[in-house]
C-alpha cells in the first residue's frame, strides 16, 4: 500500500509498477501465492532486463488491451499469438478501463520469438 486518496487506498505491486486505486473493503494482506507470484514475476522482469530487453520500450509494437482475452491479460498466453505460455518474455504493462475502474496489466509473449508475424492475437489453442 502506498497511500490513500480520499475514501480510496492506492495500491503498487512489489517491485515497482504503476499506482491504482482500490477501496479498503476490498483490500487484504498478501497471502502465499499472492507473494510467490510477485516473486516469479520479479524473476521474469530480471531475466529480460538481462537478455536486452527493455522494460520501458518495447521490442514489438502492443496490442491494444481491449483485444485480448482474459488468459492474455492475466499472463497465461501469449499477447502477440494467444498460445499457452511456456517459456516468455515481458513486454510491457499496460493500463486500460474496465468495468469503469482503471486496470493494470503485464503483457507477456514467446519467447524466443513466437511466429506471429501481426500483432493482432488469436485466442489460445487448446493444448
Amino acid at each position: 500500500m502506498m497511500g490513500h486518496e480520499g475514501p480510496y487506498v492506492q495500491l503498487r505491486p512489489p517491485g515497482g509498477g504503476r499506482e491504482w486505486d482500490a477501496k479498503p473493503e476490498n483490500v487484504r494482506l498478501a497471502d502465499e501465492n499472492d507473494r510467490l507470484r510477485a516473486s516469479i514475476v520479479e524473476v521474469r522482469l530480471k531475466a529480460a532486463r538481462t537478455v536486452g530487453m527493455s522494460e520501458d520500450e518495447p521490442a514489438v509494437p502492443l496490442p491494444d488491451p481491449a483485444t485480448l482475452n482474459n488468459l492474455q491479460l492475466t499472463e497465461q498466453a501469449c499477447v502477440l499469438c494467444g498460445k499457452r505460455l511456456f517459456r516468455d518474455r515481458f513486454l510491457s504493462t499496460v493500463a486500460y478501463m474496465e468495468r469503469g475502474r482503471k486496470v493494470t496489466a503485464q503483457l507477456w509473449a514467446c519467447a524466443p520469438d513466437c511466429d506471429a508475424s501481426a500483432t493482432t492475437p488469436r485466442p489460445p489453442t487448446s493444448s
